[in-house]
């Protein structure tokens, strides 16, 4: 059987020893996403990730660095490579629900980094990671789930 590979660009985006999330629901689940999605055909993971940030939270963003890549098997829709991008918010951007937010999102939520292993962060393995993001040393960061 083949499957597509799908790419994903994600905003890690830092204030205060807080991170943007997307809080999102599905049926009684809450859990939180970091903003972004997939690439469309052309663009490239920049492009991607300002378009999502856009659509989600309604801000621009300033891209930094990459942070991590993970990858998962996402079935039903393939094989999912995740770029994770330290990002900023330009100048007078305050996060709100965005342009065309993805039907599960409910709202915007900084949660404190300290405590982030509390919450049900998507991908559950990226929260270690995100504890420590000062002491960042990886970049490809292997099965994301």
């Amino acid at each position: 059987m083949q499957s597509k590979i799908l790419n994903t660009s994600k905003a890690i985006i830092c204030h205060d020893r807080k991170i943007l999330t997307i809080q999102c629901k599905l049926e009684n689940e809450t859990y939180f996403t970091l903003p972004g999605g997939q690439q469309d055909f052309g663009e490239t993971l920049i492009q991607t990730l300002f378009r999502e940030c856009k659509e989600e939270i309604n801000c621009e963003v300033i891209v930094k660095d990459l942070f991590c890549v993970t990858e998962r098997p996402n079935y039903g829709l393939g094989h999912m490579v995740d770029h994770y991008f330290i990002c900023e918010l330009m100048p007078n951007n305050y996060p709100q629900i965005g342009t065309h937010p993805d039907e599960r999102q409910e709202s915007i939520c900084w949660l404190p980094i300290i405590e982030i292993e509390k919450y049900k962060l998507h991908p559950l393995s990226l929260r270690k990671m995100i504890v420590g993001i000062e002491e960042r040393n990886r970049i490809y960061c292997g099965e994301g789930t």
